[in-house]
């Protein structure tokens, strides 16, 4: 059906979370946010289905649409208060797994070796930092890895790799124009995002 079907998935996920981004931001819902929103739910649908070889399925289009607008309430919420809400990531994360065992198996246990992957990789970031890496960014993993490994298992390493490179980058400008102190909480979950997508697009160009 192709990103039109996508992008209006990926449209109608982002309003079905509205209810859980309005609770998370105090009711605070302010029209200027629904734009970047928009913007980054309309982004990812985008990347989600062209030059996929072979052409996901339709259930599969319709899990990619899912996955699309969570992931931009999500990465919205942790901007405004840093914080993940679990829910979200679980919910979309089981949408996508049963999109593909319903028509794509082929490629369902690259998504469950992505999932595993960048969890265990959460999780250890999460032991090591004490806690500094909150349990909403393991869980939002769940949902990263299983689209990343879906699309190619390999790209994994670069997503993490990204996602270092990008917050360290944020950390080191923020550190050096005094907009950050050392202790300053910084919320990783759109790090992850844009390494993530990074990873995915730049495998796409490699495959094209």
């Amino acid at each position: 059906m192709g990103i039109v079907f996508t992008l209006t998935l990926s449209l109608a996920a982002t309003a079905a979370w509205v209810g859980t981004l309005r609770s998370c931001l105090d009711g605070h819902l302010r029209i200027p946010m629904l734009a970047p929103l928009l913007f980054a739910t309309t982004g990812l649908a985008m990347l989600a289905s062209p030059h996929i070889d072979p052409p996901p399925s339709s259930l599969t289009e319709a899990g990619l649409g899912v996955v699309a607008g969570t992931i931009a309430v999500q990465a919205t919420i942790d901007l405004s208060v840093r914080r993940l809400p679990l829910v979200p990531s679980l919910t979309a994360t089981a949408v996508f797994l049963l999109s593909l065992l319903a028509s794509d198996t082929d490629r369902i246990a690259g998504a469950f070796g992505g999932l595993t992957t960048m969890t265990l990789v959460a999780a250890v970031l999460r032991w090591l930092g004490r806690g500094q890496l909150g349990r909403g960014d393991v869980y939002f993993s769940l949902l990263l890895g299983a689209v990343i490994g879906w699309l190619d298992p390999w790209a994994i390493a670069t997503a993490w790799a990204l996602t270092a490179f990008s917050a360290a980058v944020f950390a080191g400008v923020g550190l050096r124009t005094g907009r950050l102190a050392r202790d300053s909480a910084v919320p990783f979950g759109p790090f992850m995002v844009l390494g993530s997508v990074s990873a995915m697009a730049l495998t796409l160009a490699s495959n094209s």
